[in-house]
């Protein structure tokens, strides 16, 4: 079972030179070790077959860290 699964669906209007922007990605960083998996369902949505992959290389990028978040009840 992999330890990290995207569905690969996204806006393909937020595509910049075929890639998306880091403001709109899913960045994968310090997850030496883990196992990837795209689910390519993107294809399916345009009437194609899934295209998975196990290459996380188009997930390797930067971007400001999200404010953590926690709750008072759940420690």
């Amino acid at each position: 079972m992999p330890d990290i699964v995207t569905d690969g669906i996204f806006n393909p209007k937020k595509l910049v030179e075929g890639r998306l922007p880091s403001d709109f990605a899913l960045c994968v960083i310090r997850n030496e070790g883990a196992r990837f998996v795209n689910l390519g369902l993107a294809a399916m949505l345009q009437g194609g077959t899934p295209e998975v992959s196990l290459d996380i290389g188009p997930f390797t990028c930067e971007r400001e860290p999200l404010m953590e978040i926690r709750f008072p009840a759940v420690q």
